[in-house]
């Protein structure tokens, strides 16, 4: 898929391209062993964006592309863009002020969040960067920390967010959906805690094992 190619600081929850484009980006993921796919911390990705000699929308269907960048991203960057990607679905489908909840996509997007198997693949990532004792050869030393930043700033964007999702979703729900929303509730809890030691301070850590501690 080639899609808009968007200017985003790191540190950035959502963003988005305002006025004329002449600048597309695809992904083509790879592996050192060969293959396409492989663990998150095997996985690379070359980002190659493509420059057109005229901005979108043009008189023309089709323009000259006049310059071509190819940029290869570590398993750490390519992790951290993956969670900024969700936390960007997040921004999209919650509710903002006075705006109606779309309930459909709400759930779809907690479900394909916080569900017991999907959760896995942000747990993974987590455990896999963040973790101190990780020893990654594919990052410089010298940016390593700042790659950890990024993206321990992302996952804990993440958690808010499906804490919010959450808070949202028990505002518009029937009465026979209560057993779900404490479900989804339940596994918030239980990866906010598989991940304190990863991202949360110890303070926040010894609230999390409090068994009295029953919030989101």
């Amino acid at each position: 898929n080639v899609n808009k190619f968007v200017f985003y600081t790191p540190f950035t929850s959502t963003g988005s391209a305002r006025g004329n484009v002449n600048k597309f980006v695809f992904y083509t993921p790879f592996t050192s062993t060969g293959s396409a796919r492989g663990n998150v911390n095997e996985q690379f990705k070359r980002k190659t964006i493509m420059t057109t000699e005229c901005w979108f929308p043009y008189v023309k269907n089709r323009l000259e592309v006049i310059d071509i960048e190819e940029v290869t991203m570590t398993p750490i960057e390519v992790a951290t863009e993956d969670m900024k990607k969700k936390n960007d679905q997040f921004a999209v489908v919650l509710p903002k002020d006075s705006e109606e909840t779309d309930v459909k996509m709400l759930q779809m997007l907690i479900q394909g969040s916080i569900g017991t198997t999907v959760n896995q693949g942000p747990l993974e990532i987590i455990q896999t960067f963040l973790s101190e004792n990780a020893k990654h050869p594919d990052v410089q030393d010298k940016k390593y920390l700042q790659y950890r930043s990024r993206l321990k700033y992302q996952c804990k964007c993440f958690i808010e967010n499906c804490k919010r999702a959450l808070e949202a979703n028990k505002n518009v729900i029937s009465a026979n959906q209560d057993d779900y929303q404490k479900e989804m509730e339940e596994n918030l809890r239980r990866f906010k805690k598989a991940v304190a030691p990863f991202i949360y301070n110890e303070q926040v850590q010894q609230q999390l094992a409090n068994p009295a501690n029953s919030q989101l």
